[in-house]
């Protein structure tokens, strides 16, 4: 092979081997969009010699736009984790609770002695909450300890994702893009394309505040609705409990002195036969019993069959 032959074939191989660099380029950079409120995870390919360092960094290369860094396998610090799995030979990078300002371009990578590997790719953060509308009722009011569930009315596809938030909704106290998912004291369920219940349980007088529950959706707006929580202490509803059942005992001990004073009284009771005027009437007890020994000698002949009076019994018998 002469010279120019050798030389035309060499800058035909070099330029296929950097349009295949080129889209290899291609192919690895990315750009993530992710809501505020959630994290952001991915992971990258790379044989990481052992002791190197581990890196994620805003992209502008500045020390100071240095995240998280570490010489081992394993670090969190703040909203930023690092990890390395050996196994895998990936670099993982996280970042917890997105904001609007995380939108920036980043580089993954490490740093060895004897070689070096970066990734580059650009996230975007979208709004969580492009509608807030009010809920009914605005106001949910529970006693400490207690749970409430609030309804979120807002039209929805089973598989979105459905959030809880709080106060400027900067993280999520829950989400999901399952049909019910619990996590610690909160618990979404979804009920049809209109609503979907969050719950709050055991309550404390600090979860009294501002809440948005929400949908987000990959193409669309993202819609909330907003509302508040009014927490009572503890101590107070007891207070209330205690006077309550006092007042139920003394009620009940109040009435069963009520019942023995009347029963007292009645058992005390004399009858006497008084007259007309009003005071009591004497008789002989032998001439009332005469008396009532000749009626009822009368009462026994008026009904005598042989009496006068003889059609008694055919009246009584017709």
């Amino acid at each position: 092979m002469d010279f120019c032959s050798f030389t035309f074939n060499f800058f035909i191989w070099f330029a296929a081997l950097l349009d295949g660099l080129a889209d290899l380029v291609h192919s690895q950079s990315a750009i993530y969009t992710k809501m505020e409120g959630e994290d952001l995870r991915v992971a990258f390919s790379f044989d990481v010699p052992e002791g190197s360092k581990k890196y994620l960094r805003k992209t502008n290369c500045e020390e100071e736009d240095t995240l998280i860094e570490t010489n081992g396998n394993r670090l969190h610090t703040d909203r930023y984790i690092i990890r390395y799995n050996s196994t895998q030979k990936k670099v993982h990078a996280v970042i917890e609770a997105l904001k609007k300002s995380d939108a920036v371009s980043y580089t993954v990578g490490y740093i060895a002695a004897s070689s070096v590997g970066s990734y580059e790719f650009e996230l975007k953060v979208r709004d969580l909450c492009d509608e807030v509308v009010a809920g009914e009722p605005r106001v949910y009011s529970a006693a400490e300890g207690g749970n409430v569930t609030v309804r979120c009315s807002l039209s929805l596809h089973p598989r979105c994702r459905k959030f809880l938030c709080r106060e400027e909704c900067d993280k999520f106290l829950i989400d999901t893009n399952d049909e019910i998912a619990t996590s610690d004291r909160y618990k979404i369920k979804y009920g049809s394309r209109s609503m979907f219940n969050v719950t709050i349980g055991r309550l404390t007088e600090s979860d009294s505040g501002r809440y948005r529950c929400g949908v987000g959706r990959n193409h669309g707006k993202n819609t909330c609705q907003e509302f508040e929580i009014t927490v009572t202490g503890g101590e107070v509803s007891a207070l209330v409990v205690s006077v309550t059942v006092a007042v139920a005992v003394l009620l009940a001990v109040s009435l069963v002195l009520l019942l023995c004073l009347v029963k007292c009284k009645t058992s005390h009771v004399h009858y006497v036969n008084t007259g007309a005027n009003g005071k009591p009437r004497e008789f002989a007890p032998s001439e009332d019993s005469a008396a009532a020994s000749r009626r009822e000698e009368r009462v026994y002949q008026d009904l005598d069959p042989h009496t006068r009076d003889g059609n008694l019994y055919c009246v009584l018998s017709v």
